[in-house]
């Protein structure tokens, strides 16, 4: 038995075989657009409701509601969802045409995101999220221009300052969603809190991490998104608590108003609390989706790409001879 026999490296088709989504992107990207669109009207939909019932109330209520709710409109839903959009994600669903342009690009990425994250370290006021020891890391391996300690940088931030930070945003997010929709006992408001609030965090995780997820499961996190958000629609049009303290209601029989106040209480626990932990599932996978694309580049670093350029140069080398041959038979059989 060989001693310190190198494990046999994984080549391209493996690869493929393995882990690539063979989807067509620009269909993929087209129902990214729809469900936006979709979502976008969800949430003007709201908002023109929540204006219409404002104006109501009183002319001059109306007019500011509807001056916030353009505002809310654009840095709530159209700014997180073009920054989103614009935020670089790695390749990594390849084939044996792209591969060698995927890793120099995924290459490139893992550069830009060391200098981004030293570049918040230092210049951000109160940004001081990551140890001193993870920066000195990244920025020794900038300074010597090493893609490999470049990329065993980054992994130890993701694995350890970044996890931490991405778990206390969803939960941040979470609680606020959990918190808002107990309080307002308004299925438009509802609606609007959760749309806008999922979209924030899934662009502060982006932000956060620095990089995107491909195509195939950002369509995924903005279907659910989606979900979410008719989902917060029905809860707050399902009494639940009433049903509940119905159920219950001959122990509270003789205490006059308790009844009603017990299921008003349970209402808002029902619905903050099923806002909230949807809005923890999708904040949580969002960041599993990112962490699985991390390491899949990392993957196909890898791949061993030398015997599939070997046969392409086999293949082409003997296509060639082939065709000198069969030009030199031409021409003696035209001189005989």
């Amino acid at each position: 038995m060989k001693k310190n026999q190198q494990p046999k490296k994984m080549d391209l088709y493996e690869y493929e075989e393995k882990y690539v989504n063979k989807q067509n992107y620009k269909n993929v990207k087209t129902f990214i657009y729809l469900i936006l669109t979709a979502l976008g009207i969800l949430v003007a939909v709201t908002l023109v409701d929540f204006s219409y019932k404002s104006y109501q109330l009183n002319q001059y209520l109306g007019y500011g509601v509807i001056a916030i709710s353009v505002l809310v409109f654009i840095f709530f839903y159209l700014v997180p969802c073009c920054k989103l959009m614009n935020v670089k994600s790695f390749e990594i669903d390849v084939s044996r045409h792209n591969v060698k342009k995927a890793i120099k690009h995924n290459k490139s990425l893992r550069k830009e995101l060391a200098e981004k994250f030293v570049d918040f370290n230092k210049n951000v006021e109160n940004g001081s999220w990551y140890s001193s020891e993870k920066m000195d890391a990244i920025e020794y391996a900038l300074l010597s221009k090493d893609d490999e300690l470049i990329k065993t940088a980054l992994t130890d931030l993701y694995q350890t300052d970044v996890k931490k930070q991405g778990s206390k945003l969803v939960f941040n997010t979470a609680k606020d969603v959990a918190i808002g929709t107990a309080l307002s006992q308004n299925a438009t408001l509802d609606t609007l809190v959760v749309a806008t609030a999922n979209l924030k965090m899934i662009k502060d995780i982006v932000f956060l991490y620095g990089f995107r997820p491909t195509y195939p499961r950002l369509l995924k996190i903005y279907g659910k998104v989606m979900t979410n958000s008719l989902l917060a629609m029905g809860v707050a049009n399902f009494n639940a608590g009433t049903s509940i303290a119905n159920a219950v209601g001959g122990f509270f029989k003789g205490i006059p108003l308790l009844g009603e106040v017990v299921a008003t209480a349970i209402d808002c626990s029902v619905q903050g609390m099923a806002n909230g932990v949807a809005t923890t599932i999708i904040g949580f996978q969002t960041i599993e989706y990112l962490k699985k694309e991390y390491n899949l580049q990392n993957v196909l670093d890898k791949v061993d790409l030398g015997n599939y350029d070997e046969s392409v140069k086999n293949i082409t080398s003997k296509l060639l001879e082939s065709l000198n041959d069969k030009q030199q038979k031409t021409k003696q059989d035209k001189v005989a």
